[in-house]
């Protein structure tokens, strides 16, 4: 039973944060978006828009996002196994849930 578990709870961690990262994801780029299409009259339809921080600099993040983003990192590392074959238990991976959902909120 161990081990059908302990790679589910693996498996839902995993998933928690890739779903995490992939809201985060959508967010940034859905007002992005949002702008480029509201300034579609400069351009011919099915012509490609490239969008790209000015002189190739990063886009600025707000301290909340930074801090967020700090706390699960933190949050995943305290939780991942010390060895790498280790599947991740499942009081472990509740606090990784937690703590993720906390720094989201």
């Amino acid at each position: 039973m161990k081990a059908v578990i302990q790679p589910l709870a693996w498996g839902i961690a995993m998933a928690s944060i890739l779903a995490v990262a992939t809201g985060f994801a959508l967010a940034v780029t859905s007002g992005t978006v949002q702008a480029v299409e509201h300034s579609h009259g400069l351009h011919a339809h099915g012509e490609q828009v490239s969008i790209s921080a000015p002189d190739g600099q990063r886009w600025a993040t707000d301290p909340s996002l930074r801090e967020g983003m700090s706390r699960i990192q933190d949050a995943v590392q305290q939780a991942l196994p010390s060895a790498p074959q280790a599947p991740l238990g499942a009081t472990e991976a509740a606090r990784l849930r937690e703590a993720t959902q906390d720094a989201i909120a």
